[in-house]
């Protein structure tokens, strides 16, 4: 899903990661998601897209999906951040983006992604972390449909950068839930 900020900042999307940069520049030192957010669906047997922002250039990025049979993390997708820094508001952060298949029909094992009887149920849900290997606070925040501009809208009143992306997290961050489809 793309974001839309107001008029006076640039629009999140793979190519310009600026848009997001400014709902979450202050959260640096933690990293986060921006795509996909809470509660968005994913279809089975199709990549779904991630990307967010890392706190060091260079930095390895593992999206990782629980094994509901087994109840342990497994990668998904692994990347690198971006060694090109974006700064914002002081703040300085390294974009990253990957895809990952969370359900492949082929690999009869990922069903157990979605339920621990390993058999895929449509509207069954997916528990998703990105995690900044090697960082102090490896896990990445996430956010609600609405978690950016929330943040947008707490800067543009003044709040402090950092406090309103953490206020705008998520209530289930820093994990999200996606929804098979």
């Amino acid at each position: 899903m793309k974001h839309d900020f107001p008029r006076s900042f640039p629009r999140c999307s793979p190519s310009s990661a600026l848009g997001a940069v400014i709902a979450v520049a202050a959260v640096a030192t933690t990293g986060c998601v921006t795509d996909p957010t809470n509660g968005e669906h994913f279809q089975g047997g199709n990549p779904t897209y991630f990307a967010g922002f890392a706190e060091a250039p260079g930095a390895t990025v593992e999206v990782q999906v629980r094994n509901k049979n087994t109840n342990l993390w497994e990668v998904l997708s692994t990347t690198v951040s971006s060694s090109n820094a974006t700064v914002y508001g002081g703040q300085t952060v390294y974009h990253w983006s990957t895809t990952g298949t969370i359900l492949d029909f082929s690999y009869p094992n990922t069903f157990c992604r979605l339920t621990a009887n390993c058999i895929p149920q449509i509207d069954a849900t997916a528990s998703v972390r990105v995690v900044e290997v090697g960082s102090s606070l490896a896990e990445m925040i996430t956010f609600e449909e609405d978690g950016l501009d929330c943040t947008v809208d707490g800067v543009n009143r003044g709040e402090d950068l950092f406090a309103s992306a953490w206020n705008c997290q998520s209530p289930s961050s820093p994990q999200l839930e996606l929804v098979h489809h």
